[in-house]
Parts: structure tokens; sequence; C-alpha cells
């Protein structure tokens, strides 16, 4: 065991600490955030400033118990692995918001810093494809010029694209072993069937004792009127129902492809299913629709001939016994009971006005769009990257998920490995349930399509290769990485 030394510990006390404080006086010094304080007085009392001190103190508690762990035997992977959880999780826990601490934007930070002491201690190499990498640059490109449009103050803000993409790059390359990647999706198939739990449980609680339970103080927000009821939609910890429901999409594409009895497979999609229904999404009820219509084509693509017979036969009836037209009419009377049609449309065209004004580099990463009755992002993400960062950067934006899409396609298609074949097709159905509710929310407000992103990139890394010589690489690699951090602390122990 080595020995804990004071270099060490500063490295990982100052890091933290002078990063937060930077970015911290960076947020104070943005002229569009506070155009009448002084930058002394705004460093007092501005809530930003004082977010990220709370952040700060979350990062010193977390990275002394990661300074505890590295002088452990093993120590190394189960840090990344603490990491990957922790990455995966805090989407789903973003409606706590404790003492102004955002779980997201802490899980972000604390991985940040990890991988740089990755990268600068134990000579972790770069993971990524090349064309991932180039998509990922010209976003940030892009993403450079929203900043200049929009406000300094946005590279901290949980809308901009410029900390998603960190979420990316990172999964890319802490996981770097299938185990890795087995753990990660069982942490996120693991956080979709806990949420749906709490879901499920927060509405029975509502519909037994009329208490709704919530995260924050708008609870009017959380209610869906339809002119004759109106239902409450469960957020479980998320902060909103959408964000739920998409965490809860992902789960179903995964879980339908997990490798456990039957029985237990059912039940964790029953539960996913209802945990779903509990959001009163129309946008998250639809896309699981299609993601258990899609499922056969993956699991049994030889006989797509006979499924597709049996979808029409299905279709034929429901057409002949005029359920169909029953349940247009009364979906679409619903629907126009309730003022969320208007409101979506309101926001494209307003959306489609400012895309016009600025096809370059967008308006910046704002949330709300001028003139909308709600003040909220158009509910589309491909419009959202569009008007937030221009008309170049939604097209990288939609061939960075075409390249992902398909290369995982490839693998779970020609892979020889069963696991590896069911975890792609998994990630592939829950990406192609992705894609569709992009087609209806936005995106933005959460981690959770970049985290999924991640592990699809890392999938791709992982299993284009040979596993044997896979492992092999990352034994190599662990040994490489003890023996450079162990000469680095004694080196850094030594009086000078």
């Amino acid at each position: 065991m080595n020995r804990i030394t004071l270099p060490g510990l500063l490295y990982y006390l100052v890091l933290p600490i002078a990063l937060s404080l930077a970015l911290g006086l960076l947020v104070a010094y943005d002229d569009r955030v506070a155009p009448y304080h002084p930058l002394w007085q705004f460093a007092l009392d501005y809530e930003i400033l004082q977010h990220y001190l709370w952040t700060t103190t979350a990062l010193i508690l977390i990275l002394l118990i990661s300074v505890g762990l590295n002088y452990r035997d093993q120590a190394f992977s189960h840090r990344y692995r603490i990491a990957v959880i922790l990455l995966i999780a805090a989407p789903a826990l973003g409606g706590l918001n404790l003492i102004r601490l955002d779980p997201p934007d802490v899980a972000v930070v604390l991985a940040t810093l990890l991988w740089l002491s990755s990268v600068l201690v134990e000579d972790r190499p770069l993971r990524a494809p090349r064309v991932v990498i180039a998509l990922l640059l010209g976003l940030a490109f892009f993403a450079v010029g929203s900043i200049m449009t929009g406000g300094l103050y946005i590279v901290l803000s949980l809308p901009s694209i410029f900390t998603k993409l960190i979420i990316v790059f990172l999964l890319a390359n802490l996981i770097v072993s299938p185990r890795d990647h087995d753990i990660a999706l069982k942490a996120l198939i693991t956080v979709a069937v806990v949420s749906a739990c709490i879901a499920i449980l927060s509405e029975a609680v509502y519909l037994l004792t009329g208490y709704a339970f919530t995260f924050d103080d708008r609870v009017d927000e959380h209610f869906k009127c339809f002119g004759w009821i109106c239902v409450f939609r469960a957020t479980g910890l998320t902060p909103t129902p959408q964000v739920l429901g998409h965490l809860l999409i992902l789960g179903i594409g995964l879980t339908l492809f997990l490798q456990v009895r039957v029985w237990l497979r059912l039940l964790m999609i029953a539960v996913l299913l209802l945990g779903a229904m509990s959001t009163m999404s129309v946008g998250v009820g639809l896309t699981a629709c299609v993601i258990l219509v899609m499922f056969p084509f993956f699991r049994w693509p030889s006989h797509y001939l006979t499924i597709l017979s049996a979808y029409a036969s299905i279709a034929w009836l429901v057409h002949v016994t005029g359920f169909g037209a029953w349940f247009y009419r009364t979906a679409n009377e619903l629907l126009l009971a309730s003022y969320g049609v208007n409101v979506r449309i309101w926001t494209y065209r307003g959306g489609a006005e400012l895309i016009e004004k600025h096809p370059v580099f967008g308006i910046g990463a704002l949330k709300q769009i001028p003139g909308s009755m709600h003040f909220t992002t158009p509910h589309n993400t491909y419009m959202q990257v569009a008007l937030e960062l221009g008309l170049p950067a939604a097209l990288l934006f939609i061939l960075l998920l075409i390249y992902l899409f398909v290369s995982c396609w490839y693998i779970a298609a020609r892979s020889p490995d069963v696991t590896t074949r069911y975890w792609m097709s998994g990630l592939l159905l829950g990406f192609l349930g992705m894609l569709v509710h992009f087609i209806s929310e936005p995106m933005f407000p959460n981690n959770l399509p970049w985290t999924y992103l991640g592990l699809v990139t890392a999938g791709i890394i992982i299993y284009r290769r040979n596993p044997a010589d896979l492992e092999q690489a990352a034994i190599h690699q662990y040994a490489r990485s003890r023996q450079r951090l162990s000469r680095w602390l004694r080196n850094a122990g030594r009086p000078r």
C-alpha cells in the first residue's frame, strides 16, 4: 500500500478548487449576467458563484474518497467505474438540486477531473473513432460561436451543448473493456427500473391521498389538463416528466435484450412501461410503442416476413373494427382540449423565424424563445440544435447520429459473440427510440441523450476489436498505469 503524501492530496484538492473558482469568476465577469454589479460585489452575493462554491465543497468530499481508493490494490479500474456510474445516475437525480447542488454538473466535473488525472499521471491514451472526434470538434467549434452569441455564462448552463460534448468523450475514454461496458449498461437499466418504481409509487400516493410528490415548488406544472380532467404527471427523482420518460425509453430498449430469466425480464419491462405511462406524455407513449413494434425485427431478423405479416393482420383488424378511427378521434379531441399542442406550434414558428435570422451560429444556448406562449425551447431536438448552434452544426449533429447508429447496427448484426450481439442490439433499439423521441421533445435540459451516445461510442470502440486482444491490452495498460502512478508519487514525496 502506497503512502499518502501531501503533494498528492494537494493535487486532488487544489485542482477542483481552482477550477471551480475560475469558472465562477468567468461567470461573474460576463456583463450579460450582471450588467449593474461590480465584480467584487457580484462575486459575494450572486447565486451562480454560490452554486459553484457548493459544487466545490461536494467535489472535495467526493475526491477525498477517491484519494483513499487510489492507494488500495486494484483501485484504478474501480475509480473509473465509479465515475461512469455517477455520470449515468446523475441525470436521473437532477430533480433533487439540494442546496443549489446540481447532480449532473457535479458528476461531469468529477469525471472530467478523474480523466485529467488519468491523462496527466497514468498516461491513459485517447480512445475515439476519428470520425467521431472530427464531428465532435465541429460541434465544439459552432458551440464556441454560439457562446459568443449567447454569452460566456452559457458554458456553465445546463442547456449548453458545450458541456454535453464532454460526456460523450469522457465515457468513450473511461469505458475501456467489455466488463466496464457491461457494468455501465446494467447501471443504466438499474437506474431506469428504480426511477420507474419511484414514479409508480408517487402516482399511487397521489391517487390515494391527493398529494403530488415532486421536488420543486411548481406543482401545477406537473399536471396535464384535458378540459374535463387533470392528471398528475410523475417525475420520480428527475426534474421533469419528459426527462423521466426519456430515461425509461432507453431502459426499455436495453431491457428487452437483457440476458436474465424470462419472467424477470418481463417484470422489468412491465415496470418500465407502467413508469412511462405515469409520465402522461404522448411522445413517450408513442416512442415506447415504436420500440415494442420494432423489437421482433431486431430479435428475430430471419423471421421478418412473418412478423411483418402479423403486424399487417393486426392493422387490418384495427381498421375493420373501427377501433383505429375511434382512437384517433378521441386522442384528437383530448389534444385539442389541451394547450400543449398550440404551445408547441408556437415554439416551432418562433424557432423557424429565429433560424432564418441567425442561420450560421444560431442564437446561443438560451432556454427561451422570445414571444412564445410559455417561453420554452422548441419541442424538437433537431430544430433546437439548429436554433442554438446554427444549421451547419445541426447537419454535423445528424451526421454524428447516423454514424453511431450505422456502426452500432453493423456490430450488432455481425458480432459472433451472443452477449456482444445482444448488448449492441439493445443499444441500437434504445438509440432508435431516442431518435424518435427527439421529434417531439427538446434535449439539452438533461444529460441522458449524451450519456447514451457516450455508451454507444464506447461500445463501438470496444467491440470492433477482438475481445481477447482487448483484454490483453487492458491488462497491459493497467500495469503501466500502476507503475507510472507509483513513480509519480515517489517523485512528488521527495524533498526538493
